[in-house]
């Protein structure tokens, strides 16, 4: 089941995830309907693991809705 979002979707695969290898998460990406996907080298929390470089990733998306 593939679900159809309105807006803009971006998915952000986590590369370094243990649990989820990158390829299940492509799958996630597209069965939820990203418009957008992209890569980070980060485990379950980038947040805290790569912080700049998921700050980059969601203000080029911002960029792109704006433009």
């Amino acid at each position: 089941m593939t679900l159809s979002l309105a807006a803009p979707a971006l998915y952000i695969r986590t590369n370094n995830h243990q649990q989820f290898p990158p390829s299940l998460l492509g799958i996630m990406a597209a069965n939820l309907g990203a418009t957008t996907t992209a890569g980070i080298d980060s485990g379950h929390k980038p947040t805290l693991a790569s912080p700049a470089a998921l700050t980059a990733i969601l203000t080029d998306f911002t960029i792109t809705l704006k433009s």
